[in-house]
Formats: C-alpha cells, structure tokens, sequence
C-alpha cells in the first residue's frame, strides 16, 4: 500500500511518554490530521509566495480552533511550506514567522487534485 506524504506515523503524532489515552487520540485523528494539513497548504498555495504565519493560516483555513500549529509544523518537517525570514504579527502581538509553499508542496497539491 502506498502512503502519501501526508500521512504521518502515529508513533510521531504522540511522545512515548505520553499516557495511553494520548496515543488512541492521535490514532482517531490520523485521517483528519491529513484533510487539515491539506487544507492548510491550500491556503499557503493560495497566496503563493507572499506567505502567511500559521495562525492566519489557521483562519483562512477556519481551523483557528483546531491543533493548527501541529499541522503547520508537520507540513514545515515535511519540506512542503519553508520559512521566509519574514515576520509578522500575530493576535497576540508576538512576531511570528511567514512561512509560504515549496515546489514539493506545489507537487502535493497536485496528487491530491489528482486523486
């Protein structure tokens, strides 16, 4: 069977240490944790190289209420949105840094699309 790229091990979705209940949640949510992820890249595909920092991401992608930041994250460790060097400011008035799409995320894309 062949993965996507978007599929994350469940054993990097929880720390060992975690408590059992941890490690089921992180089970449950595997197949959602991927639609979020391709959501979220959608929207960095969308302003393409001006970028966006996680948390408009986040909105824009109306998963502001969701665990965003570890999908961010993820889509950041697997080569398919890079930081920029440029910062912006979040709601909470810190900086935070403006990541966009790669080409590898571009790609991505694409496979969904293509189904």
């Amino acid at each position: 069977m062949q993965t996507s790229i978007f599929d994350t091990p469940v054993e990097r979705m929880s720390r060992t240490s975690d408590p059992a209940t941890s490690k089921a949640a992180a089970r449950a949510v595997k197949m959602r944790a991927g639609s979020h992820k391709v959501l979220l890249l959608r929207e960095y595909a969308e302003v393409g190289e001006v970028g966006l920092i996680d948390e408009s991401a986040a909105r824009r992608a109306r998963l502001d209420h969701t665990g965003y930041w570890k999908r961010c994250s993820e889509l950041r460790s697997a080569g398919l949105i890079e930081r920029t060097g440029v910062f912006r400011t979040a709601h909470t008035g810190m900086q935070q840094e403006v990541c966009a799409i790669t080409n590898l995320g571009h790609e991505a894309l694409g496979a969904v699309d293509a189904g």
